[in-house]
């Protein structure tokens, strides 16, 4: 698996950031606090899922047949991480730019003062989420590496 980079996840917030800034009208639309409670939800069912895998990784689970959880859902879980770490880094600029934009505006705007929890709540939920996306991307890492391990791990195929 390729590694999630730092900048690559910058990239994605200052997109989110940009977006929120350019978007006209975005000052005056309302914002419900509840509005990122969804992404608080994702990141805590991927966080689950993780653990979930991480046990069945470490207990050597994984495989075709019954009782085993296939690679091939690993596989997956693992690219809806990182397309979750993208995603909710976008979002978490989003919200970081409702938010500080409702926070210097709070005294002038009445609806930035109304807006200024759901963007607190917004970056919180959307931290959770880009948490709990790395956490499933890292235990759906096999054990001691592989083919592709760029550490060096040793592989488990047969020629080891």
């Amino acid at each position: 698996m390729k590694q999630i980079g730092f900048v690559e996840c910058v990239g994605c917030a200052l997109v989110g950031v940009l977006v929120a800034l350019c978007w006209p009208g975005l000052r005056t639309m309302p914002v419900a606090a509840s509005a990122g409670v969804p992404l608080l939800a994702a990141g805590l069912v991927e966080a689950g899922l993780g653990s979930y895998l991480r046990a069945r990784v470490r207990d050597n689970r994984i495989g075709v047949g019954p009782g085993l959880v296939p690679p091939v859902f690993v596989a997956r879980a693992g690219a809806l991480a990182a397309a979750s770490v993208f995603a909710g880094a976008f979002v978490l600029g989003f919200w970081a730019a409702l938010g500080m934009d409702a926070l210097l505006h709070k005294g002038q705007l009445l609806i930035a003062e109304r807006n200024l929890p759901g963007g607190l709540i917004g970056v919180f939920c959307s931290a959770a989420l880009v948490a709990g996306a790395l956490w499933l991307r890292r235990c759906c890492r096999a054990p001691h590496g592989g083919h592709d391990d760029p550490r060096g791990g040793a592989s488990s195929g047969a020629g080891s």
